[in-house]
């Protein structure tokens, strides 16, 4: 689904050890959105919105810690 095609192209970004600055924002905000979306469709409870949540915690930690 495009669901998880986005998730997986932002865990990818944000995994990838050479991704720049740029991309780990763009990782980001593609699981920002992505959380938004699949709570409203799917509930907040939901096993995949679930898993997007926490990939978009490890994603803002990546870019965290790749920003001080």
């Amino acid at each position: 689904t495009l669901f998880k095609m986005r998730w997986n192209y932002a865990r990818a970004l944000y995994l990838d050890a050479s991704a720049t600055l740029d991309d780990l924002g763009e990782a980001v905000t593609t699981l920002e959105d992505v959380e938004r979306i699949a709570r409203r469709t799917f509930g907040g409870t939901h096993p995949f919105a679930v898993r997007i949540e926490g990939s978009l915690r490890a994603a803002r930690e990546v870019l965290r810690l790749r920003t001080q």
